[in-house]
């Protein structure tokens, strides 16, 4: 990446294709290494008082 104009925009498409991949989830952690990644996603129902909204940005109740 040459700079920050650059790594914003790739940053951003790879946010829409996680939320693309995972849009019931209202996180999701990515850890990236030299060897390996890893993704963990949370799904949450039922959040009695607690508003939150999903990556697909429909709001979970």
């Amino acid at each position: 990446m040459e700079n920050a104009n650059e790594t914003s925009e790739a940053m951003e498409n790879i946010a829409k294709q996680i939320r693309e991949l995972f849009p019931e989830a209202v996180y999701v952690k990515l850890f990236v290494n030299a060897e390996s990644y890893k993704v963990e996603s949370e799904y949450k129902d039922n959040l009695r008082g607690y508003t939150m909204r999903k990556l697909s940005g429909e709001w979970a109740t």
